[in-house]
Protein backbone atom coordinates (compact mmCIF):
# COMPACT_ATOMS: atom_id res chain seq x y z
CA UNK A 1 0.00 0.00 0.00
CA UNK A 2 1.86 3.43 -1.15
CA UNK A 3 -0.46 4.87 2.09
CA UNK A 4 -1.09 7.90 -0.59
CA UNK A 5 -4.28 8.99 1.66
CA UNK A 6 -5.47 11.62 -0.17
CA UNK A 7 -5.73 9.41 -3.32
CA UNK A 8 -7.54 6.92 -0.97
CA UNK A 9 -10.08 9.56 -0.07
CA UNK A 10 -10.84 10.44 -3.61
CA UNK A 11 -12.64 7.05 -4.19
CA UNK A 12 -15.56 7.45 -1.36
CA UNK A 13 -18.36 9.26 -1.69
CA UNK A 14 -18.44 12.18 0.61
CA UNK A 15 -21.14 10.74 2.61
CA UNK A 16 -19.54 7.13 2.44
CA UNK A 17 -20.19 4.57 5.69
CA UNK A 18 -17.42 2.26 6.78
CA UNK A 19 -18.66 -1.04 8.83
CA UNK A 20 -16.17 -2.27 11.39
CA UNK A 21 -13.83 -4.99 10.59
CA UNK A 22 -15.51 -8.17 11.52
CA UNK A 23 -12.92 -10.73 12.99
CA UNK A 24 -12.60 -14.08 11.64
CA UNK A 25 -14.54 -17.08 13.65
CA UNK A 26 -11.78 -17.83 15.71
CA UNK A 27 -11.67 -14.36 17.10
CA UNK A 28 -8.27 -12.38 18.31
CA UNK A 29 -8.48 -10.34 21.29
CA UNK A 30 -4.85 -8.85 20.99
CA UNK A 31 -6.05 -7.23 18.14
CA UNK A 32 -8.58 -4.83 20.07
CA UNK A 33 -7.37 -1.87 17.50
CA UNK A 34 -8.67 -3.21 14.48
CA UNK A 35 -11.90 -4.75 15.95
CA UNK A 36 -13.12 -2.02 17.80
CA UNK A 37 -16.72 -3.12 17.81
CA UNK A 38 -17.70 0.44 17.48
CA UNK A 39 -19.99 2.51 15.29
CA UNK A 40 -20.05 2.52 11.91
CA UNK A 41 -17.66 5.47 10.64
CA UNK A 42 -19.54 7.86 8.61
CA UNK A 43 -18.05 10.50 6.62
CA UNK A 44 -14.96 9.45 3.78
CA UNK A 45 -12.79 12.11 5.95
CA UNK A 46 -13.69 9.89 8.96
CA UNK A 47 -13.15 6.63 7.01
CA UNK A 48 -9.45 7.68 5.92
CA UNK A 49 -8.80 9.03 9.35
CA UNK A 50 -9.19 5.99 10.88
CA UNK A 51 -7.28 3.57 8.42
CA UNK A 52 -4.50 6.34 8.08
CA UNK A 53 -4.48 5.86 12.37
CA UNK A 54 -3.91 2.24 12.28
CA UNK A 55 -1.35 2.12 9.21
CA UNK A 56 0.77 5.16 10.24
CA UNK A 57 3.28 2.44 12.17
CA UNK A 58 2.83 -0.31 9.18
CA UNK A 59 4.07 -1.82 6.03
CA UNK A 60 0.99 -3.73 4.68
CA UNK A 61 -0.42 -4.74 1.13
CA UNK A 62 -4.46 -4.96 0.33
CA UNK A 63 -5.35 -7.18 -2.56
CA UNK A 64 -8.99 -7.87 -4.00
CA UNK A 65 -9.86 -10.02 -6.64
CA UNK A 66 -12.10 -12.30 -7.84
CA UNK A 67 -14.94 -8.97 -7.96
CA UNK A 68 -18.53 -10.05 -8.52
CA UNK A 69 -20.16 -6.98 -9.54
CA UNK A 70 -24.05 -5.88 -9.87
CA UNK A 71 -25.05 -3.08 -11.87
CA UNK A 72 -28.69 -2.04 -10.00
CA UNK A 73 -29.74 1.31 -11.75
CA UNK A 74 -27.54 3.97 -13.85
CA UNK A 75 -26.30 5.32 -10.38
CA UNK A 76 -26.23 2.58 -7.88
CA UNK A 77 -24.09 -0.70 -7.95
CA UNK A 78 -22.41 -2.92 -5.16
CA UNK A 79 -19.70 -6.03 -5.49
CA UNK A 80 -18.08 -8.41 -3.43
CA UNK A 81 -14.73 -8.74 -3.93
CA UNK A 82 -12.12 -11.52 -2.68
CA UNK A 83 -9.31 -9.92 -0.56
CA UNK A 84 -6.13 -11.03 1.05
CA UNK A 85 -4.18 -8.61 3.27
CA UNK A 86 -0.67 -8.61 5.18
CA UNK A 87 0.15 -5.86 8.00
CA UNK A 88 3.49 -5.52 9.23
CA UNK A 89 3.54 -4.17 13.22
CA UNK A 90 6.44 -3.22 14.78
CA UNK A 91 4.83 -6.72 17.16
CA UNK A 92 3.61 -8.59 14.83
CA UNK A 93 2.76 -9.59 11.23
CA UNK A 94 -0.64 -9.91 10.58
CA UNK A 95 -2.28 -11.88 7.67
CA UNK A 96 -5.86 -11.99 6.45
CA UNK A 97 -8.31 -13.68 3.88
CA UNK A 98 -12.31 -13.07 3.57
CA UNK A 99 -13.71 -10.15 1.18
CA UNK A 100 -15.44 -6.78 1.24
CA UNK A 101 -18.63 -5.79 0.54
CA UNK A 102 -18.61 -2.53 -1.34
CA UNK A 103 -21.66 -0.27 -2.31
CA UNK A 104 -21.26 2.18 -5.23
CA UNK A 105 -22.65 5.62 -6.02
CA UNK A 106 -22.09 7.05 -9.29
CA UNK A 107 -22.05 11.28 -8.61
CA UNK A 108 -21.35 13.45 -11.61
CA UNK A 109 -19.70 10.53 -13.44
CA UNK A 110 -17.38 9.02 -11.12
CA UNK A 111 -18.33 5.46 -9.27
CA UNK A 112 -17.34 6.20 -5.83
CA UNK A 113 -17.96 4.04 -2.70
CA UNK A 114 -20.53 4.44 -0.28
CA UNK A 115 -20.43 1.71 2.04
CA UNK A 116 -17.53 -0.33 2.49
CA UNK A 117 -17.48 -3.56 4.95
CA UNK A 118 -14.55 -6.27 5.37
CA UNK A 119 -15.10 -9.76 6.82
CA UNK A 120 -12.38 -11.73 7.98
CA UNK A 121 -12.50 -15.42 7.28
CA UNK A 122 -9.23 -16.55 8.50
CA UNK A 123 -6.12 -14.60 10.19
CA UNK A 124 -2.50 -15.52 10.67
CA UNK A 125 -0.77 -13.83 13.51
CA UNK A 126 2.93 -14.07 13.79
CA UNK A 127 5.05 -12.19 16.67
CA UNK A 128 8.36 -10.57 14.73
CA UNK A 129 10.46 -9.61 18.40
CA UNK A 130 13.57 -10.49 16.70
CA UNK A 131 13.23 -8.13 13.81
CA UNK A 132 13.88 -4.21 13.74
CA UNK A 133 11.14 -2.38 12.08
CA UNK A 134 10.83 0.70 10.77
CA UNK A 135 7.98 2.46 8.52
CA UNK A 136 8.93 1.04 4.97
CA UNK A 137 11.59 -1.06 6.02
CA UNK A 138 12.39 -4.54 8.14
CA UNK A 139 15.58 -5.56 8.96
CA UNK A 140 16.96 -8.53 10.43
CA UNK A 141 19.67 -8.03 13.15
Amino acid sequence: DSHDWAGFRSIFADDAVFEMPVPPPQGHTDLKDVFTGGEPIKGGDAIIAWVSSRMDISRSAHIGYMPEIEILTATEAKALWGMEDIVRRPDKTIHGYGYYKERYANQNGTWRIKHWSLYYKSMEITGHTELNHTPGRIVTP
